[in-house]
C-alpha cells in the first residue's frame, strides 16, 4: 500500500506541475489554467519536460529505495513465519520478494501504458503524442538508473574501500589463502535469489516494454 501510495503520489505532483501549474525552471512563474489562460504562450516554458522528467527520476529513485527496504523487511517476515523447512524457507522468500519487486518495477510503466488515459489523466496533457513516449522516458530512467546503482555498489564502493581505505593491523603479513578463507560468505539463498531477480526484473523491461525503447536491449548487454 506504502509503494502504491508513493507512486500515486509522484504521478498527481506530476499532473500537478504540467497541467494545472505549469511551473518552469527558467523563469519560475506559476501559471493557474482558466479561462483566460493562453495555450500559445505556454507552449515553450518547458513544463512538460521538466515535470514528465522529474516525475521519471522520482519514480527510478523510489524503485530503488523500496528495493532496499523491501529486502531487508522479507529476512525478518521469513524468519517471523517459522516454517519447518529449508525448502519451504526458500519457497515462502522467493515468492515474497519477486511478487513486491514485481509491483515496484513495473506499477510506473503499467499505469502509463494501461491505466493514465482511461483515469482521465489524457498523456497528451504532457507534451507527447502518445503514451509511448512517456513510456519511454521512463523505462530509460529506470534502466539507467538500475545501471548506476549497481555500478556504484559493485565496483566504485568496493574499489574505494581497497584504494582509499586503511587496511586493519597486520592485513599485509597474511597469506592470499588467508584473505580468501576470510571473504564474506556467499549466502547461496538471498544472493543468488537477488542476481536471478535482478535479470528478471531487466528481462521483463526488455521484453515486455521494447517498444517504447528500441535500444534497451542493447543497453543491458
Amino acid at each position: 500500500v506504502g509503494l502504491l501510495g508513493c507512486v500515486a503520489a509522484i504521478f498527481y505532483i506530476r499532473r500537478l506541475w504540467v497541467v494545472y501549474y505549469r511551473i518552469s525552471f527558467f523563469n519560475w512563474h506559476i501559471v493557474f489554467v482558466n479561462d483566460d489562460f493562453d495555450d500559445d504562450a505556454a507552449t515553450d516554458d518547458g513544463a512538460e519536460p521538466i515535470g514528465t522528467t522529474l516525475a521519471s527520476i522520482a519514480t527510478a529513485i523510489n524503485v530503488q529505495i523500496w528495493s532496499a527496504l523491501y529486502g531487508l523487511v522479507v529476512v525478518a517476515l521469513n524468519k517471523f513465519e517459522n516454517h519447518r523447512t529449508d525448502a519451504e524457507y526458500s519457497d515462502a522468500y522467493i515468492t515474497k520478494h519477486f511478487a513486491f519487486m514485481f509491483v515496484n518495477s513495473y506499477a510506473a510503466l503499467i499505469y502509463i501504458c494501461f491505466i493514465q488515459n482511461n483515469i482521465g489523466d489524457p498523456c497528451e496533457d504532457y507534451g507527447v503524442t502518445a503514451c509511448i513516449d512517456l513510456a519511454a522516458k521512463q523505462l530509460a530512467t529506470l534502466i539507467g538508473t538500475n545501471i548506476i546503482v549497481a555500478q556504484i555498489s559493485q565496483v566504485f564502493l568496493p574499489w574505494y574501500c581497497k584504494e582509499c581505505c586503511d587496511p586493519p593491523p597486520g592485513e599485509a603479513l597474511k597469506c592470499q589463502l588467508q584473505k580468501e578463507f576470510e571473504l564474506e560468505e556467499y549466502d547461496t539463498l538471498i544472493g543468488l535469489n537477488e542476481d536471478y531477480l535482478t535479470q528478471i526484473i531487466q528481462y521483463g523491461y526488455v521484453v515486455v516494454f521494447a517498444g517504447a525503447l528500441p535500444f534497451s536491449p542493447r543497453s543491458e548487454e
